[in-house]
Parts: C-alpha cells; structure tokens; sequence
C-alpha cells in the first residue's frame, strides 16, 4: 500500500474510519508512527440519543471503537472547544489536544470583493443540509424583499427543486471551495449560518462559515443555544435567531437589511477579530505539537 512505501514517521488522519487504518497499519512496528487525529465534526450518532435498537448498537460500538483508537493517538486536533468538553475528556486527556479551528487560508480570498450594490442578499454557503431550516429562509425572504442565494453541493434535489421559478433565490449548486469561495462570498451582504439546534452535534460546532464571514466582513446569522451563537454574541460579529422562528428571523433580516447603523456594527466587529483568524499561529501550534513528539 502507499503508507508501507511512504513509511511515516506521522500518519494524519481525519474520521474514525482512516483512523482504524493507521492504526492497523502501525500494529507490529518495531518504530510505530506518531498518530494525529483531526476531528472537524462530532457525528450525530456518537452524541445524539438514538432511537431503535439498531441505531442504539451502533451508537455504542462506534464510541467504544472510537474511545479504544483514541489511546493510540499523539494528538488530538478540534476545530471546536466544545468537542473535548462533551465527548472526548472521557478518553483522552487534555495535553494531547490542539484546538484548531476552521479558519480560511487567506489565498482562497485574496480576490475578495465586497457586494456594493443590487437587493440585499442573504447566502448560505456551503454544504446542502439542514434543510428545515433552509426552508425556513424561503418562506420568509419574500416578507423582507431580500434575495436568497444558495451554493453547495446536495445530497438531493429538495432545496434546488423549491428553488426554482422563485426570481429571487439563486440556487448555484456545487462549487470548488479554493477556486470559487472568494467570488461567491462577493455576491452575499450576509451569511446564513443556522442548522437544527436539537441535534447536540450542531450545538457544540464551529463551521468554517463563522471564520469566513469574520473574514469578508459580513454579518452572520446562526441559531440560538449554540456555542456558535456564544462567540458570534460575544464578538458582535452576527445575530442568533431560534431556528424554529420565522417571525423571529424576519424581524432580523428586515433589520440588516435596512437599519445600516445596525449592518455595519457588525461589519466593524468583524473587521476588528480579522486579526484574531489568522492562520498561521494555529499552524505553528500544529508544527510545536510535532517537533513535540519526533
């Protein structure tokens, strides 16, 4: 295999499935590799209460798998706080974990354009889920006169289907985040951010949505009782909304999308935790933790 060619000296690896390869790979090393662990989203279905005898099985081996590899690791890297307070300080301890959250390289944006003209709108940028939710944003744009743009891939055709013959949704589909993210970002005045804050996995994440908006200045809106809605509220960088409240969001785009005073404190909140997102302390955070363990 490739790993037995390359033969590493630290094998990264992301989800619990490649995990379990490394793993395998390293039994029997006289010299085993340094395991590094990256977990970027806590399953639903490790955290979540699960119903049925089948999901409730597979609940319980897929911890005790997770928490048996997890001895084996060398670092344990999060992009959320949250994921070693809820789930991972049962196994693992502390000194092994390096929080790295999901901030943007900033050569994805370097030709970032901030929108100046044309109707408000707001984007939801990124993978095609919570689809209650984005629903949600449907029904309710038409009350506020804003457009709505969406772009990400899909598992299906729901969001694209309730989508059409509507001329003030854009729905541009799947798109290359490297190569596209600065344009796309360029088309928004604000970010839609709110998922299903019934699931315990939603309310202890940090998606990369929250670092990209902080960097090209826009507002954004995420759901309520979130550690996400704990620093977006404590930076002043967007707004928390019930993610079962259409009035409540109204109310909230009408405001962005009229009151500029109100717009532009959380643009200049923005502007000021720019500084705060900046990548290349965290990746020499990762560089300390492997000069650590060579």
């Amino acid at each position: 295999s490739c790993i037995r060619r390359i033969r590493p000296d630290i094998i990264y690896t992301q989800g619990i499935d490649m995990l379990f390869v490394a793993w395998l790979y390293s039994l029997g090393k006289k010299r085993k590799p340094k395991l590094f662990y990256e977990v970027a989203d806590v399953h639903s279905l490790l955290i979540d209460p699960q119903r049925g005898m089948l999901k409730k099985t597979a609940q319980k081996l897929l911890v005790r798998m997770d928490a048996y590899l997890c001895r084996h690791i060398d670092l344990l890297v999060n992009t959320s706080e949250k994921y070693y307070e809820v789930y991972f300080s049962k196994f693992v301890l502390k000194d092994k974990i390096l929080v790295m959250p999901n901030v943007p390289e900033p050569s994805v944006f370097k030709d970032y354009e901030r929108k100046v003209r044309g109707i408000f709108t707001v984007g939801f940028i990124g993978a095609i889920r919570y689809k209650e939710q984005l629903k949600m944003l449907i029904r309710v744009a038409p009350k506020t006169s804003v457009n709505v743009f969406f772009a990400g891939s899909a598992f299906d055709d729901e969001i694209e289907v309730l989508s059409q013959n509507k001329d003030w949704i854009t729905y541009y589909g799947a798109y290359e985040h490297t190569t596209e993210a600065a344009k796309l970002y360029g088309m928004v005045d604000c970010i839609y951010s709110v998922y299903n804050a019934d699931l315990a996995n939603v309310r202890i994440a940090l998606p990369n949505r929250l670092y990209e908006a902080i960097y090209c200045e826009l507002p954004i809106i995420v759901a309520k009782g979130t550690y996400l809605a704990e620093l977006v509220e404590k930076m002043g960088v967007g707004v928390a909304v019930s993610h079962k409240d259409e009035t409540e969001l109204e109310q909230v785009i009408k405001r962005l999308s009229t009151d500029k005073d109100y717009y532009n404190g959380f643009v200049k909140a923005c502007r000021v935790h720019k500084k705060s997102i900046a990548i290349d302390p965290y990746n020499e955070q990762l560089q300390l933790a492997i000069d650590a363990v060579m």
